[in-house]
């Protein structure tokens, strides 16, 4: 009972993790999404004290820390149970290196760095290939919130 507290973290984690992705892709991103220089300067100075990462920060990181740490305790458990938190981790780590390989970079560029001069044209591809890698990690982030559901049923006994 205690270890199953592990499963509805995760599962809250994962929750936390798509919501946060479907509200930026709802409600943040159509500020930006034109990729015009005035949109993106537009956001930084909307988002001066702090801004999406913020919240990211706690719900990237801990999904995959809980999809490790469930993986883990559950690694003797029954096949389903255990295949099912395989693919939760394996598909979590996906989209934190995704973050970190893909996304950081552009967003160093984009709304981090202090460099007042953007390239318009660089500017448009790079919100471009934001907003299309959104979509995926969007999709991706609502695969793993379904399948994080999946482990935490597959951890209660069968009603007969």
């Amino acid at each position: 009972m205690t270890k199953r507290i592990i499963l509805w973290l995760n599962a809250f984690f994962a929750c936390g993790h798509f919501a946060g992705h479907l509200f930026d892709t709802l409600v943040i991103v159509p500020n930006w999404k034109s990729g015009s220089v005035e949109a993106i300067m537009g956001f930084r100075g909307f988002f001066v004290n702090t801004d999406p990462g913020a919240y990211f920060a706690i719900f990237v990181m801990g999904p995959t820390l809980l999809a490790i740490v469930s993986f883990v305790t559950y690694i003797k458990s029954a096949k389903p149970l255990r295949n099912t938190l395989a693919i939760v981790l394996l598909l979590t780590l996906i989209s934190t290196a995704s973050t970190f390989l893909f996304f950081f970079p552009i967003n160093n560029y984009l709304f981090w760095g202090g460099d007042n001069v953007l390239d318009p044209t660089k500017t448009m591809d790079l919100v471009n290939n934001w907003v299309s890698g959104e979509r995926i990690r969007l999709a991706l982030a609502f695969i793993i919130l379904l399948f994080a559901g999946k482990a935490l049923h597959l951890s209660y006994p069968a009603v007969k």
